[in-house]
């Protein structure tokens, strides 16, 4: 596979957004972590509530995230654009 400067930057970017909306979810009331399933937990009410404010988060409900923490240690050591 072969990518371009620009795809790659997208690509990142996009991950960079992903990441920082992740972190805001798990920091609202009702929200966790469950370190073995990798999967964000609520109750229903809770999401349903949620995903009505925030359609973009719709991405973590019921996914697996299986490489969060290898994830989260980079995005949070990057700062501005990659090059």
């Amino acid at each position: 596979m072969n990518y371009t400067k620009v795809q790659l930057k997208n690509k990142f970017n996009l991950l960079r957004a992903l990441y920082r909306e992740f972190k805001k979810l798990l920091e609202h009331t009702g929200f966790g972590w469950n370190s073995i399933t990798k999967t964000v937990t609520a109750e229903k009410e809770v999401w349903e509530a949620y995903l009505q404010v925030t359609y973009f988060i719709r991405v973590f409900y019921k996914c697996n995230l299986k490489f969060f923490d290898v994830n989260s240690i980079y995005l949070q050591k990057c700062r501005g654009n990659p090059t």
